[in-house]
């Protein structure tokens, strides 16, 4: 059914840096890091896309937006894919 797209969820935002300083409001919220429900299985899925992995997707995309928060992309959208929240990506 997902054919070359996947379902996301929104990662929880990050109240406080790494080093446990508390992020003002403005730098809480990053709508570009989800975690990967379900997978489809078009051809072109990575296979390094798996169910649980965490994604980056780019600010402005096409997507359909569930009322939960949840998100269906096509695999072309997705700019990073990484396995563990300690591996994210530096996104500066």
């Amino acid at each position: 059914i997902l054919g070359n797209r996947v379902l996301l969820e929104p990662l929880p935002k990050k109240l406080r840096s790494d080093g446990g300083i508390l992020l003002a409001e403005r730098y809480q919220d990053d709508r570009t890091q989800y975690r990967v429900l379900a997978v489809g299985s078009g051809s072109k899925i990575d296979p390094e896309i798996q169910v649980g992995c965490c994604v980056m997707t780019p600010l402005t995309y096409d997507h359909y937006t569930f009322e939960d928060g949840r998100k269906i992309v096509g695999v072309d959208q997705l700019i990073a894919v990484w396995n563990d929240e300690a591996e994210k990506p530096n996104s500066d």
